[in-house]
């Protein structure tokens, strides 16, 4: 019972569940970045065979 009224035992508590905290808000982050990095990619490939369907059909 004398840990659970130790104010070291506490700040532990808040470091580790801060950390956590941080650590979910920078995978969450990471993920908006990597689906951003994918779509621009998608619509680069678009764009190139869209260039490239253009360049068939009209030759240049």
């Amino acid at each position: 019972m004398d840990l659970l009224s130790n104010g070291d035992f506490w700040t532990i508590v808040a470091v580790v569940v801060s950390a956590f905290g941080l650590h979910r808000a920078a995978r969450a982050t990471r993920r908006r970045e990597w689906q951003e990095a994918e779509r621009r990619r998608e619509a680069g490939e678009n764009r190139l065979v869209e260039q490239i369907g253009l360049t068939r059909i009209t030759g240049r």
